[in-house]
């Protein structure tokens, strides 16, 4: 087709270069395959992880290997935080900020809390109600802390 690059990548796959992704539980399932996506579309992504840098370092590894086949790749830095802490955040977007600048994506994808899967019949609403705070609590402190600089860029 017109337009496209000889590895049949069209210029519109790239939109995202320039643009910095916080992917929150980046490291595995389908926070992973998000970061690698970003990254692939020319994103900068950070890997958010809370306790297995194994893993992130895994993804950030995946997305360098995709780099020496693409230029257009983005870079990746995987970061730890517990994203349900305020402070942690504040610490996480910081370091974001020194890698790569402004966030201008967020992914909340962060699966916190002591929650595992049941059937629905054996779950208690307890079990629920305290997954559920755990999970909004999450999105609330990084969108609290990223939102003022999407909103100051018009873009986010």
């Amino acid at each position: 087709m017109v337009g496209e690059s000889a590895n049949n990548n069209s210029k519109s796959d790239y939109l995202l270069i320039g643009k910095t992704a916080l992917v929150t539980g980046g490291s595995r399932g389908i926070g992973a395959a998000i970061s690698k996506t970003l990254a692939s579309r020319g994103a900068n992504v950070v890997v958010n992880y809370a306790k297995n840098e194994s893993a992130a370092n895994n993804v950030v590894s995946e997305i360098n290997s995709l780099k020496e086949n693409n230029e257009f790749t983005g870079n990746a830095v995987a970061i730890q935080a517990n994203v349900t802490d305020s402070d942690e955040v504040e610490q996480m977007i910081n370091k974001s900020k020194d890698h790569f600048g402004n966030i201008d994506i967020l992914v909340n994808n962060a699966m916190v809390g002591r929650y595992f899967l049941k059937p629905f019949l054996d779950l208690k609403w307890d079990d629920f109600s305290e997954k559920f705070y755990d999970e909004m609590k999450a999105a609330y402190e990084v969108t609290r802390v990223i939102l003022p600089a999407m909103i100051k860029n018009h873009y986010g």
